[in-house]
């Protein structure tokens, strides 16, 4: 199943039970540093189109359905909880799934970032995620990192990796994607991929996710190439009322919230 996670425009204040997605854009360096001991700057035109699929590397994968699915790429109808059931299929809404109830569920805060990583950024993420923040188990706090090429040291990428922070895909040249084909996409998030394999040392297996350059989607075409690119999850369709939380959804049926940024996928990817 592919689902999609919800992109917040501004931070919320978090309470109980309730999901905050905090998006820090990264501003731009003037050169990007490789692994390895030198310096160069990068034409994304020339790095897009040399980027090639390494062989015999883990891919990502997506879970087994437990029950019937619809057909990959039909025709999405509307989502009902008689035909979506979870684990596989969920609809979305302000409901709590599995039937819980508020006090059930934990404060949950979803932490993440845009854009190129580098020596302007980094002292912003060691103040926010290395300052004692702990989960309830005593773990330390964790982010995921929305990476463009553009820009992007990717020895920080690599440290951001080993440290368990999860690396996601936000495309090679950062640009508008609305008209895209498939292929583009294609060029574009799986190309970041494997870059962020590459320089970045991102085990492929762990780049389940991706967000489109200014939360701008692609339909259909984005959606069918996450699907054959075996990507778990987009998050770059945002709800406009986050008071109560939307939970996030899978696109087996159609979205049950207004598409605020057009295209949005109006077909089947489960």
């Amino acid at each position: 199943m592919i689902y999609s996670k919800i992109p917040e425009y501004r931070q919320v204040t978090p309470r109980l039970n309730s999901t905050t997605n905090t998006v820090t854009t990264a501003t731009r360096l003037s050169h990007a540093r490789h692994l390895g001991s030198y310096h160069r700057v990068v034409n994304k035109s020339s790095t897009i189109n040399s980027t090639r699929t390494v062989k015999n590397v883990q891919m990502p994968s997506r879970p087994a359905p437990v029950f019937k699915t619809p057909e990959p790429f039909s025709n999405a109808i509307k989502c009902s909880e008689n035909l979506c059931k979870l684990p596989d299929c969920f609809c979305g809404g302000t409901e709590i799934p599995g039937g819980l109830s508020v006090k059930e569920i934990p404060q949950l805060v979803l932490i993440s970032f845009d854009d190129a990583v580098n020596d302007i950024n980094w002292n912003i993420y060691e103040e926010i995620l290395n300052s004692g923040r702990s989960n309830p188990n005593g773990c330390p706090i964790k982010a995921t990192f929305y990476v463009s090429h553009e820009w992007t040291d990717y020895s920080q990428v690599q440290t951001l990796y080993s440290r368990g922070h999860e690396i996601a895909s936000h495309s090679v040249t950062h640009s508008f994607g609305e008209s895209y084909t498939r292929q583009q996409w294609h060029k574009e998030i799986v190309g970041q991929r494997e870059i962020l394999h590459l320089y970045g040392g991102v085990n492929k297996a762990d780049i389940r996710g991706m967000r489109a350059p200014f939360l701008q989607g692609g339909g259909n075409k984005q959606f069918e190439m996450l699907h054959e690119e075996n990507f778990t999850y987009d998050s770059s369709m945002p709800v406009f009322e986050n008071s109560p939380p939307f939970w996030p959804y899978t696109l087996d049926y159609t979205i049950n919230h207004e598409c605020m940024i057009a295209p949005c996928p109006t077909k089947s990817f489960p």
